[in-house]
């Protein structure tokens, strides 16, 4: 994990009084729950944002956001 994704855990943790480690295996369920979900507009999500069909880290999941936001927001 990096540096970067690291202390972004950490702040998570300490602005929702719990640990890094809990932050992290809320966003691996998260993305389970997405991931679990095939209908039609979410494959066509993860594929615009080239997420593919295997599951992302949570870091993998953070920066595609990350680059889906940016990109939306150059459109604007």
């Amino acid at each position: 994990m990096d540096k970067e994704f690291s202390n972004i855990l950490k702040r998570l943790a300490s602005q929702n009084d719990t640990t890094p480690e809990q932050v992290y295996a809320e966003m691996e369920k998260a993305i389970d729950v997405a991931y679990a979900n095939n209908d039609q507009n979410t494959m066509e999500y993860r594929k615009m944002m080239s997420l593919g069909d295997e599951r992302p880290s949570p870091e993998e999941f953070i920066m595609a956001m990350a680059k889906d936001t940016k990109r939306n927001v150059g459109e604007s």
